[in-house]
Order: structure tokens, then sequence, then C-alpha cells
């Protein structure tokens, strides 16, 4: 065990630091069950059917890569319609879609998700994947061409915001649980990014801090704060991008809107206030008065709502909540240093009482932001765990995977991702009990993608056993 504590530290630790500034990848808190793979569909086959969901739709210049495609219900033959495209971390864009499908309907939008953007792909298939994405959302969709947008979540938010920072003509950007980096060509700079972040995200320091070194004009970057872990945003926190985008659309003059239409835009903006979404913090109100008004200036009568603002950033609340949250973050990157440090150079034992002491911290602490601080730094380590446990399974370097698959679950047990790699480490060492008690753990905890199973060479030799089979049929492919 020490020879994979010392190859870890000097390998590894470093090159944490650098990847989780490039990708970040988390369990969600449900999967949407996906059908059996279907055959591609042909883009010059494809049909556009109101409320339709087509799973595979081949990319204009190269059949091998494809895209899931959510048509309104309010679609017309003919019309032009805006396009969202989402990018999943773990190349699902089913979940997104079926997340937001009524979102699309009610606001009308299409919906276009890729199939092959995900965590860990080489650079030079993103790049060409987010090409034929642009350029598919363009030339074969009825897409009204001054209204393309993209988003993702994690890894697929960083893949969004390549796409919408590129000479692609992307208008808009929804970011979500993951900033972007500044980039230096800035060939396109959306005029309006949602960044959307929960408290207990791993990744809400980048959110933050996207408010003071962003290339977005200040008036257009709408950041969200609500409650909860690094996961795809709720439908309700989600619709707001819609309006955002239908907002800004109207008030760069490429969506003309009726007095009534406007008016119900804005009476959109009063039924979330109204639904109380954001009343828990005072941090989560006055991030929301924020967006409403920098959407609605202009197209509504938005005086109450300025009142209110400027009335909630003088309260004593909001003050105390963003001096406490702003300690908090800096105690917080103190703390994850020390136990990046530590994955290097402490033994299982160890790690077992640091979470069991952790989880009870979170499970007793009644402090609503010590709590979310407790939380993002757990998300962090499960994301280091992840990251370089792949890694060292693709490099065959046996002491260390075996070394971090046990962290990994100790660190976030409930984090399906944990289990199925432990799997894969049992398999690999041909341990078939291990594997076979792990697996059933991972569908348990919400594991879902049966064909990845199928493409994992290490799994190969469980293929024979029916115990596996059971298990593996047992789940969507």
């Amino acid at each position: 065990m020490k020879s994979a504590i010392n190859t870890l530290g000097k390998t590894n630790i470093l090159l944490v630091f650098s990847l989780l500034l490039l990708i970040s990848c988390g369990n969600r808190e449900v999967k949407t069950e996906s059908t059996a793979p279907i055959a591609n569909v042909a883009p010059s086959t494809a049909k556009f059917e109101a409320g339709s969901l087509t799973e595979r739709i081949s990319c204009v210049d190269d059949p091998n890569i494809s895209f899931a495609l959510y048509m309104p219900s309010s679609y017309k033959e003919g019309e032009k319609l805006p396009v969202l495209i989402l990018f999943d971390p773990h190349g699902d864009p089913l979940f997104p879609i079926n997340r937001y499908k009524s979102l699309a309907d009610k606001h009308h939008f299409m919906l276009m998700g890729s199939n092959d953007s995900k965590n860990g792909n080489a650079k030079e298939l993103t790049a060409h994947i987010i090409q034929l994405m642009g350029q598919s959302a363009y030339s074969l969709l009825p897409v009204d061409s001054n209204r393309v947008y993209s988003g993702g979540f994690s890894g697929g938010a960083r893949i969004a915001a390549l796409l919408a920072f590129s000479p692609s003509g992307i208008q808009g950007l929804a970011t979500c649980g993951a900033g972007f980096p500044i980039y230096e060509w800035n060939q396109n700079i959306p005029s309006v990014v949602c960044a959307i972040a929960n408290d207990g995200d791993m990744n809400l320091p980048e959110i933050t801090n996207l408010k003071s070194s962003n290339p977005v004009k200040a008036g257009r970057l709408l950041t969200f704060r609500n409650k909860g872990k690094h996961e795809w945003p709720s439908a309700e926190v989600f619709e707001e991008v819609f309006l955002a985008f239908n907002a800004f659309a109207c008030r760069d003059q490429i969506l003309t809107l009726t007095a009534d239409e406007k008016k119900a835009l804005n009476n959109d903006y009063i039924a979330i206030d109204k639904s109380k979404l954001y009343d828990a913090n005072p941090i989560y109100k006055a991030y929301f008065y924020e967006r409403w008004l920098k959407a609605m200036e202009g197209i509504a009568n938005v005086d109450d709502i300025k009142k209110k603002y400027v009335a909630l950033k003088s309260s004593a609340a909001l003050m105390s909540a963003m001096n406490t949250e702003q300690e908090l973050i800096k105690q917080e990157t103190d703390i994850k240093e020390n136990y990046f440090k530590a994955m290097g150079s402490r033994d299982t034992v160890w790690w077992m009482n640091e979470m069991s002491n952790l989880s009870k911290s979170i499970a007793s602490t009644s402090d609503a932001l010590k709590k979310s601080q407790l939380e993002r730094i757990r998300g962090g380590l499960s994301l280091m765990c992840y990251m370089n446990l792949d890694k060292t399974l693709k490099a065959g370097a046996r002491d260390s995977y075996v070394y971090l698959s046990a962290l990994y679950r100790y660190i976030d047990p409930e984090n399906s991702e944990a289990w199925i790699l432990a799997a894969q480490v049992a398999a690999k060492d041909n341990k078939k009990d291990e594997c076979l008690n792990y697996f059933s753990i991972a569908i348990k905890t919400g594991f879902k993608e049966g064909n990845r199973i199928l493409n994992t060479p290490d799994f190969n030799s469980m293929s024979a056993d029916p115990r596996f089979q059971q298990l593996l049929n047992s789940i969507p492919r």
C-alpha cells in the first residue's frame, strides 16, 4: 500500500489541480431511463414532428456523430424555431431533454443534445463534435439562425462554453455546475450567460468568481443560486434560462414580442417570486431580483422589484450571509488543499475515519451555509477520486487503483460511479463475487448505463457469469 501512496503522491496530486480546472464530473440525483439503442437516423430522412423525441440523428459530414432532438408540441411545419444545444458530462442527452421538454413546449424551443460529447474525450474529438453540432443546428434543423443557444452541466458546461465562445454565432449560454475559462480569442461573446450553481456544488466558487472576471457584459451575466448539490438544475430553476433568452432576444431586436407577450414574460418572473423558490436565503433572493431586473428592464415595469432589490442589498441579513459565505469559501480552500495532499500520503483507515467524521458533521449541522461548505468539500474529493481512479485504471497501475477505489467508496458512498468503478476494479482482478456485489450496489444507487458495461473490456471476464448477466439485463442499455 505504501508504494501506491507514493506513486499517487508523486504523479497525480499536481495533475489533479489542472484537471479540476478543465472538467468536472458528478453524480446526478436521478437518471432518466433510456431505451435500447437504435440506429442513427440519416439527416435526409429526419422528421420534425411536433412533440417528437428522436434519440439519434446523424450529424452532417459525419454519420458516426449524432444528436437527440426534441421538437416542441407547439411546432408548426415550415416555421423557424430557436434551439438550445445541450451537453451532458456522461453523453446522455435524454436526461436534460426529458427534464426540460415541458419548458421547451411552453417557451417554443427545440432541444438538441449530443450523444457523443462526454467527460474523458480527447480534445480533438471534442472539437470535432462541437463543430458538427453547431453546423448541424444551422444547416439541418428548422432553426432561427439568430437564436441558437448552448447549455451544459459540469464537464458538459465547459463544452457548451467552448461552443458559445467560438465563431459559431451562439446567442446565449447556460453553464450549470461549472464556470468557464477566459478565452483569449473570444471570437464570439454570447449576448447573455446564465451561470447556475447550487450551494453544495464543489464548483460554486467558479460561478461566483465570474462576476469579477469574465468577457460578458456585466448586465448580461445572470448568476443563479439555490439549494442542492452538483447536478443538473431542476426544471423550476431552469425555466428562467428560457425567460432570459427570450427577454434578451427581445431587447436585441431579434425577437418581436407583442405587449401581451411582454406582460406574460414578466408574469412568469412574478410567478417564480410567488413560488418562494428563492426565499430560503437572502443571497438567493438578491440574485433572483438582479436577474429579473437585468432581463426585464425596458420590457416591463419593474419599479417595484427595483425597490425591493435596493432594500435587500442594504439589509443586514444579506450582508451577514455574504460575509459568512466568503469566510467559509476561504476556509474551504485550505481544507481541500490539505485533503488533496492527504490523498497521496494517508492510508485507507485514516480516510475511513475522516469521511465518517465528515458525514456526521454534514448530518448534524443545522447551519445551512456550513452544511453546503462541507458538501462542496466532499464533492471536490469525490471528483478527484473519480478522475484519478479512471486514469490509473487505464494505466494499469494496480496498487493505485485499488487504493483509490476504496477511497472513492468511503468519500462518496451514495454515488453510483464509486461502486461501478469498484466493480470494474474487481473484474479487472478477476474477483467475481466482489464484482457482483459492487455491481449490485451501483444499480441500487442509480447506475443505469448498460451500454457502458458492454463497452468496458475489464468486464469481459464476467460475461459468462449468469449472475452478472442477470444484473446487466436489469438496467437500460
